[in-house]
């Protein structure tokens, strides 16, 4: 995807209402964009599952002052995955954090 077009998209997303945005078209157009382009993307997200569908790998942080504490490297990155497959990725990032049962 050009730049100009890849700009274009992103302002287009960027210039909504936030009442038009419902967070999963956020999420589905920002899958889009990061399958169209070739390019390199940090999402700052709270939400495990966003992390997950949107990431090639998942890095955790601290409390402030932040800093990385477990990378969680994300198999079949930006495909569909069964509810298994999400648990498991979920229990590996759990343990990570040292939240795990």
């Amino acid at each position: 995807m050009r730049d100009d077009l890849l700009n274009a998209k992103v302002d287009d997303i960027m210039t909504r209402s936030p009442k038009s945005i419902r967070q999963d078209q956020l999420v589905s157009e920002a899958l889009e964009l990061l399958n169209s382009s070739k390019i390199t993307t940090l999402i700052v997200t709270h939400s495990l599952d966003e992390a997950i569908g949107l990431a090639d790998r998942v890095f955790l942080l601290s409390p402030s002052p932040a800093h990385v504490v477990a990378e969680v490297p994300i198999a079949r990155p930006r495909t569909r995955r069964t509810a298994e497959e999400t648990a498991a990725i979920q229990e590996e990032i759990a343990k990570a954090l040292g939240k795990a049962p």
